[in-house]
Formats: C-alpha cells, structure tokens, sequence
C-alpha cells in the first residue's frame, strides 16, 4: 500500500488489543474506503504487508472477530473473502477525529 495509514494510539486500549491486531484492524478499515465498504486482501497479502507470518494474521482476525471489530464473509464460488469493520470501531474513529479537528480549531 503507498501513502500511509493513520494510527489511533489509544485503539490497542480501548479495544484490548496488542499491537498486531491494532495495525491489522487499521490495515483493514484503511482497505475498506471506497464504494465496496470491504476489505477483500487475502491473509497472504496482509502478513506480507505487515511483516508477519500468516498464522499471526488467522490468529489476529479470529481475535478481531470475537471483539466484535470485523466480521468475515466467504465466497466460495470466488474463493475469496469479504472483511466489514464493524460500527462500534468507526464510531470509537470518528469521536476521534472530531477530537482531533477541534484541537486543530484551538490552535
């Protein structure tokens, strides 16, 4: 991926997670823009983006799944899968970003 990808320092907290699992997410959410509203990059794709082995990626999603952060589809007809960032972390983001918009305004 080019260009770069906002990090939220206090999503490992607020949300329970170690560090992989907080970029991955991000990874994610960042994937997601556009009109498809979905992360489609294989597991594959996502460990070589973030430097770590795919099992750390399968392990991270299902801790992902379970913290109710995303949720899988598979299409087996395709073979691929669809990943959707779930509300509660685009709200948790978007507070954020009103944040950091009006400490922008302060300035």
């Amino acid at each position: 991926m080019k260009g770069y990808t906002p990090f939220y320092w206090d999503v490992p907290e607020k949300f329970n997670l170690n560090p992989t699992e907080a970029l991955l997410l991000t990874y994610i959410k960042n994937f997601t823009r556009g009109k498809r509203g979905y992360c489609y990059a294989s597991k594959k794709y996502l460990a070589e983006t973030l430097n770590v082995d795919p099992s750390t990626i399968f392990k991270a999603l299902n801790t992902l799944e379970e913290k109710q952060l995303i949720v899988r589809e598979f299409d087996s007809t395709f073979r691929s899968g669809k990943i959707y960032v779930c509300a509660i972390y685009d709200e948790f983001i978007e507070e954020k970003d009103v944040e950091i918009r009006e400490l922008k305004k302060e300035k």
